[in-house]
């Protein structure tokens, strides 16, 4: 059965939204697309993820937008260097070991490279606000400097 807190978004129902409308300058009273109450934040990536994720990751990465040439002569790369103290995970009893691997594979083989992709084609500073949204293969990826000057905060969940 479906109860209201499933289906209405959560800016609708006077919760925290944490979608890319909003962080993107969405007006605060504006519905969104998030269909589902988010739980608690990770203790790294900033963003609480949908209660329903059977498995989710988050990291608070260093981040740097910047040329690898003299003086800015070469291309723009992004640099996401993640910390091993600086990342949590979540998953549900059960959850099997397959799973695990098809997730960390998804995120080291796909996401991260197109999130740097993304970072350059878009031009995100660390000083930015804006957010990218990363979705396939049952998985989604969000990240954004979210202001902070010098980090990106990354979250990561199946998608049930």
């Amino acid at each position: 059965m479906t109860t209201p807190t499933q289906t209405l978004p959560a800016c609708v129902l006077g919760m925290q939204c944490y979608c890319a409308g909003h962080a993107n300058g969405l007006d605060v009273n504006a519905s969104c697309s998030t269909r589902e109450p988010l739980g608690p934040k990770l203790e790294w990536g900033s963003w609480p993820v949908p209660y329903s994720a059977p498995i989710a990751w988050g990291a608070r990465a260093i981040y740097r937008l910047g040329s690898t040439g003299k003086r800015g002569s070469g291309r723009t790369i992004a640099t996401i260097d993640l910390l091993g103290d600086r990342q949590s995970i979540k998953f549900d009893d059960g959850f099997a070991p397959i799973e695990f691997r098809n997730f960390v594979k998804w995120i080291d083989k796909v996401a991260m490279p197109e999130l740097r992709r993304q970072c350059v084609a878009r031009y995100i500073t660390a000083d930015s606000n804006k957010t990218i949204e990363i979705e396939s293969d049952g998985f989604k990826l969000i990240a954004g400097p979210r202001g902070s000057h010098g980090y990106l905060y990354i979250r990561a969940w199946k998608v049930a």
